[in-house]
């Protein structure tokens, strides 16, 4: 019998809140450009995430915020866009959200959205421009998830049982900050912005810019940072100012925004929050992963990293320390010197041993947290999974039998050959959102998509959560199962994951009397249901004819998928009652 591991579900949430009832030239633009490519982009994230997520919710995010950047800069292709345009244009589609948490699950979703599209672009190959581009990228938009997650991360610099007030406890921060020079560099750049408008931004050629802030801003650079790192380093400030919004592209022409004020005194949540955010963003360039290829580069990079992580676990490499015997002369110095570079920066502390102030400390275990690996914990991935859970899934007990009239349901998954349905018993005084919820168990499915009811194929009432992405009629949660099935013969279409496209037929064959025994439940069924994020119909179809097939050439492949579904190998002719009506148990 195949069996499958629960995966967490994904909250569904609005991915970015660009209203227009009617779609604009450049809006359309967007859309044919995303349609074009989306089977390649599901083919892709089938193949990269194998099964966990959501990939029409990704691609609605990246159409509705490429949609504002076209409106506010233009856009040639989907495939061609500024970088750091689309990290500010985050930001500021997360700053639009009033509620803390509506900006920290928008941010999320973005930030997802956005990488997941960046990583496609470029192993895809349709990314055309340098590939450090895309990575710069994704790191501001890990980065801007900071600003997303609750505010400054100012708690990570104080012992657990300190007791100070929020007074004394940004007077602290305020004087870490103060005494950096990376800040100090931050707050001239800001100031020069201001005073120089006539200044432009190109990303694919950044370096006239950055040489005249490089020239205009060589008191404020530390003197220990000398040649090309004196560009580099700019360039980096000049990203995180962006990333913490300061400043804005506005798009090519830098000026200072919304957090800029509050940056200037680094007091409060604003002021802090970029300020961390600066900084933050600066440390996380300077361990960026090298490129691919260059070995020396990576052992500078494993070397400074270890040393870092050592100094935040309180075990702080000795700065006059024998030189590793795997390691060269030439990459133990180049080492050393980026070392010496972060001391410049305020980032490590000078002295016999590479330690780092608190407040890098807090950054550093930001920057760890944030490692999406395949043992990151679900927390981490889909945010507080359990909690969102619990108060989708709560509907109050029955504390008395339930004697009222009953809908025999089949439920038909269409475009199946041979017919794969379920047969269920659903109380008439459920609503279409349970209905919704005993779908997704008769079927196996993890409600980590998005659906749709509706009374007709396409142009009935349409029913469904009460959230934007849905745009229905009518929300399930206040529309009765009675209300819309009602006697035998009526007819209800459930569309579930509009990427894989299932639809699923719910016929009306009979209205009973309530018989006393536990509700819903299923009383019958054919065929093993496809699971999820599978490619639809046609995808399960030929993933079971390969996996039939030990000497097709993409077996393993299949294998391979299966097993990190947590599935065996399953028998298309398998169904039984008993494990339909166990998740029916556990979900009512």
């Amino acid at each position: 019998m195949a069996k499958k591991k629960k995966k967490p579900q994904r909250k569904q949430g609005h991915p970015a809140k660009v209203n227009a009832n009617v779609l604009s030239l450049t809006h359309a633009k967007v859309k044919r450009g995303l349609d074009a490519l989306t089977p390649d982009y599901v083919r892709w994230f089938d193949q990269t995430y194998q099964g966990a997520g959501a990939v029409e919710m990704d691609l609605m995010a990246v159409r509705d915020s490429l949609s504002f950047y076209a409106d506010l800069v233009g856009l040639d292709s989907v495939t061609d866009f500024d970088p750091q345009a689309v990290v500010a244009i985050v930001h500021g589609l997360v700053e639009r959200e009033e509620r803390r948490e509506d900006q920290e699950h928008l941010g999320r979703i973005l930030s997802e959205a956005w990488i997941s599209y960046s990583l496609f672009l470029e192993e895809s190959g349709q990314w055309k421009h340098h590939a450090r581009e895309l990575e710069m990228l994704r790191e501001g938009l890990h980065s801007a998830q900071f600003a997303f997650n609750g505010g400054p991360g100012i708690g990570g610099i104080f012992e657990p049982e300190a007791e100070l007030s929020t007074e004394e406890r940004e007077a602290v921060a305020k004087a870490q900050f103060d005494v950096m020079p990376v800040v100090a560099l931050g707050h001239a750049m800001a100031d020069w912005v201001a005073n120089a408008p006539e200044r432009e931004w190109d990303s694919k050629n950044p370096e006239p810019f950055i040489q005249s802030a490089v020239q205009e801003l060589a008191a404020s650079i530390p003197e220990g940072i000398t040649g090309e790192r004196r560009e580099v380093i700019v360039g980096y400030v000049f990203m995180g100012l962006a990333m913490a919004g300061v400043l804005s592209l506005d798009f090519g022409q830098p000026q200072l925004i919304d957090n800029a004020q509050g940056f200037a005194t680094a007091e409060g949540d604003v002021g802090l929050g970029a300020t961390y955010l600066l900084v933050r963003s600066v440390i996380q360039l300077l361990i960026a992963t090298p490129e691919e290829g260059d070995e020396e580069a990576d052992e500078v990079w494993d070397l400074t990293l270890g040393w870092l992580t050592a100094a935040q676990d309180g075990e702080p490499q000795l700065v006059a320390g024998d030189r590793y015997p795997d390691r060269s002369e030439e990459v133990w110095a180049k080492a050393h010197a980026r070392m010496r570079e972060m001391i410049d920066l305020g980032i490590v502390e000078s002295g016999d041993f590479y330690t780092v102030p608190p407040v890098v400390q807090a950054i550093l275990a930001d920057l760890e947290d944030e490692e999406l690996g395949p043992d990151a914990d679900e927390e981490t991935l889909y945010g507080d999974a359990a909690d969102w859970e619990e108060e989708e899934l709560f509907r109050p007990e029955r504390t008395e039998p339930y004697t009222g009239q009953v809908l025999q349901l089949k439920l038909g998954l269409r475009d199946t050959k041979p017919p794969i349905w379920r047969r269920v018993l659903v109380p008439m005084d459920l609503h279409l959102g349970d209905l919704h919820d005993i779908i997704q168990a008769a079927f196996n499915w993890d409600n980590s998509h998005l659906h749709i009811f509706r009374t007709g194929l396409y142009d009935g009432t349409s029913y469904g959560a009460d959230i934007p992405e849905t745009e229905v009629d009518v929300d399930e949660t206040a529309a009765l199962v009675s209300e819309v099935l009602k006697a035998e013969k009526d007819r209800l279409e459930y569309s579930y994951d509009f990427g894989d496209d299932w639809r699923v037929r719910i016929d009306v064959e009979k209205v009973l009397d309530a018989d006393g025994g536990f509700l819903p439940r299923c009383t019958g069924g054919r065929r093993f249901s496809p699971l999820e994020d599978s490619g639809g119909t046609e995808g399960w179809d030929a993933k079971m004819e390969i996996i039939r097939d030990a000497g097709h050439p993409e077996h393993e492949e299949v294998r391979e998928w299966l097993d990190d579904m947590y599935f065996e190998i399953p028998d298309p002719a398998e169904f039984t009652i008993d494990s339909v009506n166990e998740r029916l148990m556990e979900e009512f």
